[in-house]
């Protein structure tokens, strides 16, 4: 990956880790081939943002789901 490939992800909060890459705070894990091969800058951040969306969504469903059988 390319420097500025790399700043986009470093702006969104991943980082990488033991040859992968992560997002601590959200736990989203990929290979870092899940993040190459995009046309453009603007498609890999895309990609990363729609990554950290799902699992947003993901997180408040199993909290949702959580509380409701409490």
């Amino acid at each position: 990956m390319t420097e500025e490939e790399w700043s986009i992800l470093y702006k969104l909060g991943f980082r990488m880790e033991e040859g992968k890459v992560k997002h601590l705070k959200l736990g989203v894990v990929k290979e870092i081939e899940d993040f190459s091969g995009f046309d453009s800058l603007s498609e890999l951040e895309a990609f990363a943002k729609e990554c950290l969306r799902t699992r947003c969504l993901v997180n408040k469903q199993t909290k949702r789901d959580k509380r409701q059988r409490g």
